[in-house]
Order: structure tokens, then sequence, then C-alpha cells
């Protein structure tokens, strides 16, 4: 009977070792396992990271966004308004030079009287100087007949 203990023993023994070679074989698996887990998660939390670095970038370029968009904003109403101010000039002196034409017409218009009146006074002078010519004489005449 002690030997067939010594046997069962053995036996016993073997099918432990065999089980603790499996255990340690799945051990084994379930580090490796556990080191492939773990790397995936650094690389996750590295693209988390990553992520969250660029929310935050995203988020300054919507405020930059924001800011430049309002600037644009603000330059189109400058913009709108310097061609509204454009177009006010572009009016008074569209008009300011209708109305230096009028007068440039009416002074010419004047002018084209005036030299009309002054011929006509130089030829009323010749008239009077002539008539003055001739009474002149007719005095002298009738003084020299007298």
């Amino acid at each position: 009977m002690d030997v067939k203990k010594a046997i069962d023993l053995q036996d016993t023994q073997r099918e432990h070792s065999e089980q603790v070679a499996m255990l340690n074989n799945k051990i084994a698996a379930l580090k490796q396992e556990l080191n492939t887990v773990t790397r995936t998660l650094h690389v996750m939390r590295d693209r988390d990271n990553s992520l969250e670095d660029l929310l935050e970038e995203m988020s300054g370029i919507r405020t930059e966004l924001e800011r430049v968009s309002k600037e644009n904003m603000e330059l189109k109403q400058e913009a709108d308004n310097t061609e509204r101010e454009k177009a006010t000039i572009q009016e008074k002196y569209e008009r300011e030079l209708q109305e230096k034409e009028e007068v440039r017409e009416t002074v010419g218009e004047t002018v084209g009287e005036l030299k009309r009146e002054i011929e006509r006074l130089e030829r009323d002078c010749e008239t009077l100087s002539s008539e003055l010519t001739l009474s002149k004489r007719r005095m002298e005449e009738e003084e020299t007949r007298s």
C-alpha cells in the first residue's frame, strides 16, 4: 500500500506540476495581455490628452475667429459709411459743378449783353460826337454870320 500511496502521490505531484505549469503559462499570457492593455491605455490617455489639447486650441481658434469676424464686420460698416460719404461728396461735387456751369452760362449771357450794350453806347457816343461836331460847326457858322 505504501507503494500505491507513493504512486498516487507521484501522480498527484505530476498533476499538480502540470497544473502549476499550465497556471504559470496562463499567468504569463495574462501578464502579456495586461502589458498590452496597459500600453493601449497609455496610448489612449495620450490621445485623450492630445484631444484635450486640440479642443483647447480649437477654442482659442474659435475665439480668434469671433474676434476677426467682429473686426471684419466693423471694417465692412466703416467701408459702407465711407462709401456713403463718398456718394454724398460726389453728389455735392456734381451739384457745385452744375451750379458753376449755370453761373458760366449766366456770366456768358451777361457778358454778351454787356458787349452789345457797350457797342450800342459806343455807337451812341459816335452819333453824339458827330452831332456835337455838327452843332459846333453850326454855332460857329451862325457866329460868323452874325
